[in-house]
């Protein structure tokens, strides 16, 4: 224990309030002063912000694998008065972190000397009541809602060294940056209204706690969610005052989706209580809309009379945000965000020269820099999980913008120690780091998993890395034999099977084509990193197995099934997503005549807008056809064809939200980490062209 720690810090040790490092969604606080700068160092379980004299400097840690945690290194200016960690144990299972029970570990290094150090002294530590405790969840994936009473008082407790077997390192990702945004309030006086029913149904992990970690509704403390579900806002067209007050709502837009923490400065007057609503998106009747987002999108602050400086714990993205007034009455003074983003400065790569490019370009390196902070992750909002296959996507991302692959890295250093499902031996988690409590996973991903290995070890600067996934590689495979029918193709995977969001997913039984095409381009690609002859011969008989089964002479079909006499015969479905994964995995060999057809049903009628003469062929979503298009344009050196289709689906979301989206029509997140390829896509193609754009 004292090696794990020490090699990172000189004297701090962890440490939590006496008797609760396993209770749920607890908040606790150290102090202490620095006049004099220095450096700062912490370390701890769940998250945690580092504000100097009031001001949030930092979020962390660095999220890693069981048993692993990372310490920040953070420099503080001379001239310091008080230095603030706020830190919540959430023990509480999320795809967005693993769970562990919660410590903190901090020391302040003072010209050569610990002038504190958690566990020896210097800091004053807190119970921070002000935080609500038993609130509702914000998401399946994702902890609890905030609620802040702020009548109430931070409270000396006693803390006590906890001993954890997490082994420390110092941070092995750049540190984020934090970046003032004001938001502009709208045109518009609001007036709130409770309804008889419920605006929407109560979110069904809410609803119904099975196989979730949180607190029933009998103990609930706060009661802003059911409160929320009834109100109804109601705005028109007026010069706002500047003042709330009870029964009003006001509405503020940020401009661009913002990934970030909300800060308010208000002046309130006795007993106000406040719930901020936001979302990324809204209707025409300046109602936000987060109805299919499946999130609890508020907080709730209680105030009483004086000036506020208010900033979430957490980060969230949003574009809108609505302040709804429950009690009392406030001046807003000031309402923005923090953003929360990859550095800037690290970004390398250039701004094409066409505008309408350059729109797609700007709002793809926000929406990286919004999802690259510690890991990959899918959204800033929802989840700010590690998804697979997103980040297959990702990763080319990433060494576009700089040059690097650092978060990459990272990324697949935590799956290397941790991925493994113990549950299913040799399947890995669909995401990580963090737990997926109901049971699921999607064998698809982990095929993506092994094809980004394959792609960092060779194209991306990880040939050190090669030896660290080979077994675990090997478990993978192994596992997939299972379901080797006699053909040799996967039937009837296990679990969540996934190849798009369509209704393409609904053709993954018995013999998903996509799947198995899928299968053999793992083996291949494995085979030739790894030198297994026989992982190469396998995929090569899959693919012949494919074609010959598979292809009508013109388009590759969705799946096969058993009929009642037990043999394998082929549905009448197709989709353009298959014939995707047929020609971006090599199913459909390069130059091959025999499939001139399908590439031309892909350049003639697969575009964007999409000719109806096919109405039965299944349309591709953006997640995930659409971007196997637009490489597979550009593998066929079809520039020009692959900028009409990025400016046709991309520019719309630049336009709309600053940001690029999961689903094509938007209706989910609006800010989705592997969509930043885009920008990767766009120089891809200029440069086949021979020029800037």
């Amino acid at each position: 224990m004292e090696e794990n720690h020490m090699c990172v810090c000189k004297r701090a040790v962890p440490i939590w309030i006496k008797g609760k490092e396993k209770d749920i969604n607890i908040c606790a606080e150290l102090m202490c002063t620095a006049p004099r700068g220095g450096v700062l160092r912490v370390g701890g379980a769940s998250f945690y912000s580092v504000f100097f004299d009031g001001a949030q400097v930092h979020f962390g840690p660095a999220r890693k694998a069981h048993g692993y945690g990372a310490v920040d290194e953070i420099d503080v200016p001379r001239g310091t008065g008080l230095i603030t960690v706020r830190v919540v144990g959430y023990n509480c299972p999320a795809f967005n972190g693993v769970m562990q029970p919660s410590f903190i570990m901090a020391e302040l290094e003072t010209e050569g000397e610990i002038a504190a150090a958690t566990g020896h002294g210097g800091f004053k530590c807190f119970e921070n009541r002000q935080h609500v405790q038993k609130t509702v969840r914000y998401s399946v994936q994702r902890h609890f809602t905030e609620s802040w009473d702020m009548t109430k008082e931070l409270v000396e407790a006693e803390f006590e060294r906890v001993h954890t077997d997490v082994k420390f390192g110092m941070r092995d990702v750049p540190y984020v940056e934090l970046t003032e945004l004001w938001a502009k309030r709208l045109p518009a006086a609001g007036k709130w209204r409770k309804e008889e029913n419920n605006r929407y149904p109560m979110r069904r992990y809410i609803a119904d706690p099975e196989n979730k970690v949180h607190f029933p509704m009998s103990e609930l403390e706060s009661h802003a969610y059911e409160e929320w579900l009834r109100i109804k806002t109601d705005y028109c067209a007026a010069k706002p005052d500047g003042k709330l007050r009870a029964g009003s709502c006001g509405m503020w837009d940020m401009g661009v989706v913002i990934a970030g923490f909300f800060r308010l400065k208000l002046k309130a007057k006795a007993n106000t209580r406040i719930i901020l609503s936001f979302s990324e998106q809204k209707d025409d009747d300046y109602s936000l809309y987060v109805k299919d987002f499946n999130t609890v999108n508020l907080i709730e602050w209680t105030l009483p009379e004086g000036e506020w400086d208010l900033t979430s714990f957490e980060p969230y993205s949003a574009r809108y945000i609505e302040i709804i007034v429950m009690e009392g009455e406030a001046e807003a003074e000031y309402v923005g965000m923090r953003e929360f983003a990859f550095p800037n400065e690290l970004i390398t790569s250039s701004v094409p020269e066409d505008a309408e490019l350059a729109e797609i370009y700007d709002a793809a390196v926000r929406t990286f820099r919004h999802n690259v902070i510690d890991i990959y992750m899918d959204c800033p909002s929802r989840e700010r999980a590690g998804w697979l296959f997103d980040s297959f996507y990702t990763g080319r991302a990433e060494r576009f913008f700089t040059g690097g692959s650092v978060v990459e890295k990272a990324f697949l250093d935590n799956y290397a120690k941790g991925g493994d499902r113990k549950e299913d031996p040799g399947m890995v988690n669909m995401i990580y780091p963090g737990d997926v409590t109901i049971g699921e996973f999607i064998p698809q991903w982990a095929m993506w998993y092994a094809l980004e290995i394959c792609e960092y070890v060779t194209e991306r600067g990880g040939a050190a890395d090669k030896p660290k996934f080979k077994e675990q590689l090997e478990r993978l495979v192994e596992y997939f034999k299972g379901f080797e029918n006699e053909f040799g193709l996967l039937e009837r995977l296990d679990n969540f099977n996934f190849v798009e969001w369509s209704a393409l997913n609904d053709r993954v039984r018995d013999v998903s084509w996509a799947t198995n095409m899928l299968y053999a381009k793992m083996l291949s690609e494995l085979g030739a990193v790894y030198g297994r002859a026989e992982w190469i011969e396998k995929a090569d008989n899959i693919n012949n197995v494919i074609r010959d089964m598979a292809f009508d002479g013109k388009l590759f079909c969705d799946r096969a099934v058993r009929n009642a006499h037990g043999r394998l015969e082929n549905t009448d479905e197709r989709s353009e997503t298959t014939q995707y994964y047929a020609l971006f995995l090599g199913t459909s060999q390069k130059g091959d005549n025999t499939y001139k057809p399908l590439r031309r049903m892909l350049t003639d009628v697969f575009t964007t807008p999409r000719r109806e003469k096919y109405p039965d062929i299944l349309k591709a979503e953006m997640f995930m056809g659409v971007y196997l298009k637009i490489d597979i344009l550009l593998d066929m050196n079809m520039p020009d064809k692959a900028l009409n289709e990025i400016k046709s689906i991309f520019l719309p979301m630049a336009r709309e939200s600053g940001t690029l989206w999961e689903h094509l029509s938007g209706y989910k997140s609006r800010n989705h980490g592997f969509a930043s390829y885009a920008a990767a896509a766009i120089d891809k193609a200029l440069r086949l062209m021979g020029g800037k754009g």
